[in-house]
């Protein structure tokens, strides 16, 4: 898919080729559709006693459009969208009620195939919920570039972190967390993440060859959850820098951790540690960033750049097939899934991860 519209608190961007475009950009068709397209919003949930409109975009010039994403007190969430004389609502229940939470609200439509998706994800509880949206409305570019720079036409709650607004369909739940030039190793050395494919082996940290079952990347903003980090070396193991996403797991061992948590080893999202000098913000970052994992016959922690990490954890998709299809998985046949998902180890909560010392290097 191509991201053309990026909205932060403060700042925008907009490009109808693409944000990552480079040239020269002729004056765009804003009439043209956009018939296939995703409004990705990440937004921070407090408790409240009343409707909470997260998005609200309303023109009447050169004719009635209007689109609103609203959270309503009992954790069911609103698409209300209207083009002229026609209208289009869908409901998304939750259990997001009274709840403080980090999520990512999306709305993918298909208007050619006639079907769209609302779907909500929670990274920190890996919590999923969809709904189908039938007979979405296109939108037009000059609707996505509104939505995208007028802060007039375009409100944004208080707690919405960004917007983005793409042409293509963007998966929906767990994503690819990792920089495609990481080196894994295999039984026949390092290679790098892009070169892996489906039937592939790599070694886990305990030498024991896995297969790949699926192995894919996908672009997103670089905003939010999203936003790269750089896990510094010789920090972790690392030969040298990897960038990943925040919610990238790493592997954690040693007596400390035994002593904390009575475990031998256990995960933690990248960004629980971003305080640290081990990992910290990437610098000067492009408004778009690739990033791609593996999923193996089995969960297991592998090494990239020398540093622990988990393979991609499926397990909030496949307790439904109808999830499978609208994420990052959704072109992996029924017989290809993994005998087992979910993660390698317990996963730390932000205040656990904070009882642990800077990791040492090496």
């Amino acid at each position: 898919m191509r991201w053309l519209g990026l909205r932060h608190r403060h700042d925008a961007i907009f490009g109808p080729k693409g944000l990552d475009h480079r040239g020269p950009v002729p004056p765009p068709d804003e009439d043209s559709l956009v018939t296939r397209g995703t409004v990705l919003v990440e937004v921070s949930l407090t408790p409240a006693d009343r409707p909470t409109n997260l998005v609200r975009y309303s023109v009447l010039d050169p004719w009635p459009a209007s689109l609103s994403l609203v959270h309503d007190p009992d954790g069911t969430f609103h698409l209300l969208m209207r083009q002229g004389p026609r209208h289009l609502s869908a409901a998304l229940r939750t259990r997001l009620a009274g709840r403080t939470d980090r999520v990512i609200l999306t709305y993918n439509w298909d208007a050619p195939r006639r079907r769209g998706v609302l779907g909500v994800y929670v990274p920190d509880t890996r919590e999923l919920w969809q709904t189908p949206v039938p007979n979405p409305f296109p939108m037009t570019l000059r609707d996505l570039g509104r939505m995208t720079r007028d802060t007039t036409a375009c409100r944004l709650a208080a707690g919405v972190c960004h917007v983005a607004l793409g042409q293509g369909t963007c998966p929906i739940g767990p994503m690819p967390g990792l920089d495609p030039t990481a080196l894994i190793t295999t039984p026949e050395g390092d290679r790098p993440l892009s070169a892996l494919r489906a039937g592939d082996r790599v070694l886990d940290t305990q030498g024991v060859p896995r297969r790949v079952r699926w192995a894919r990347s996908v672009t997103l903003p670089t905003a939010g959850s999203q936003a790269p980090l750089r896990l510094r070396a010789p920090y972790h193991g690392l030969g040298k820098d990897m960038i990943l996403a925040p919610d990238q797991r790493l592997l954690l061992s040693g007596s400390e951790v035994e002593y904390l948590f009575g475990q031998e080893r256990v995960s933690v999202p990248a960004r629980h540690l971003a305080d640290r000098y081990s990992v910290a913000p990437a610098s000067s970052v492009a408004p778009i960033f690739t990033y791609r994992q593996v999923l193996l016959d089995w969960p297991a922690a592998i090494l990239a750049n020398g540093a622990t990490v988990e393979s991609f954890d499926a397990q909030p998709l496949f307790s439904d097939a109808r999830l499978v299809s609208n994420s990052v998985l959704a072109d992996l046949p029924r017989a290809d899934w993994p005998e087992r998902a979910g993660g390698a180890a317990p996963v730390l909560r932000a205040f656990e991860a904070l009882s642990l010392k800077e990791p040492r290097y090496g």
